[in-house]
């Protein structure tokens, strides 16, 4: 059985403000997920295709001004295989 990737949010770095994009990321262990791609050419994501983040709950503003809590892509880790 295969697992359904979930969408995550992903900090966008060179923006001039805070802007966070839904990407589609495959969920591992530890708030940890595997972010899929592509990156669009017009954007630089904090963490590329490939790279494993860890998420936190952030509150962000969602459609129609309202905050809603989401996963936050927040620090790149390395996850060790035994």
């Amino acid at each position: 059985m295969s697992v359904v990737p979930i969408t995550i949010f992903m900090p966008l770095i060179d923006e001039g403000v805070d802007v966070w994009r839904p990407v589609q990321a495959q969920p591992l262990e530890n708030a940890c997920y595997f972010v899929l791609g592509p990156m669009p050419d017009d954007e630089k994501w904090e963490f590329p295709p490939g790279a494993v983040v860890r998420c936190e709950m952030r509150s962000l503003s969602g459609d129609g001004g309202r905050s809603e809590l989401r996963k936050v892509a927040h620090e790149q880790v390395t996850l060790k295989l035994n």
